[in-house]
């Protein structure tokens, strides 16, 4: 039963390393093609803001009801590849913009697949079937085991009982890393979105100099 429950979380934490990536990558993007004119930097910046939400938005929906990742956040993730191929590169600075940016298109798609695979990922059934049969037997274990039935001993097994009980709720909370009471937190894209805001935020009034 511990087997299980440490390939579950190892399984959890990966998923969000998933999620941190992306994040990292998005923001890379972003900072990226500030060195963009425009109306290029407008617009890829605006594909990344809105790929963005969409994770966070509905994609998350999906993953939580079909386990699956959204096409149409697919889409637009499709459309931001576009634009900064489509970026104007005039100068051996604006090409090399346009690389760093499209290798951090790249990681984006690559922490997407990464996360698509992991809002997918099931406990293989003969493991279940494996964490089932040790409970009955656990719990049979203390029944059979020949010691004299007294109130003591009904009782320091039904609180077995629940621990045990405790243990496959948390099993079946892990085994859905992005839905669930348990999910994969949203942080990293939310902390994208914040950096974007800062980005695009005019910088403040210099305070006037007192007299």
């Amino acid at each position: 039963m511990a087997f299980v429950v440490v390939i579950l979380w190892q399984q959890y934490d990966t998923s969000h390393a998933h999620t941190a990536s992306e994040g990292k990558a998005l923001v890379s993007v972003y900072e990226t093609v500030n060195d963009m004119p425009e109306p290029a930097r407008g617009q890829i910046q605006g594909l990344v803001e809105d790929y963005t939400k969409q994770v966070v938005g509905q994609e998350w929906e999906v993953m939580d009801e079909q386990r699956r990742l959204s096409p149409a956040t697919l889409a637009t993730l499709d459309d931001l590849r576009e634009a900064v191929a489509a970026a104007p590169a005039t100068s051996a600075e604006d090409t090399a913009t346009q690389d760093k940016a499209m290798t951090g298109v790249d990681a984006i798609v690559e922490a997407r697949y990464d996360r698509g695979l992991d809002a997918g990922y099931r406990l293989p059934v003969f493991l279940y079937v494996a964490l089932w049969f040790a409970t009955i037997m656990l719990l049979l274990g203390t029944v059979f085991s020949g010691i004299l039935v007294t109130k003591r001993s009904i009782l320091m097994t039904g609180l077995f009982g629940l621990v045990i009980g405790a243990v496959i709720v948390a099993v079946y909370q892990l085994d859905r890393p992005f839905s669930g009471g348990n999910h994969v937190a949203k942080d990293a894209y939310q902390l994208a979105l914040a950096r974007f805001e800062h980005l695009t935020s005019p910088s403040p009034a210099t305070s006037a100099s007192p007299r």
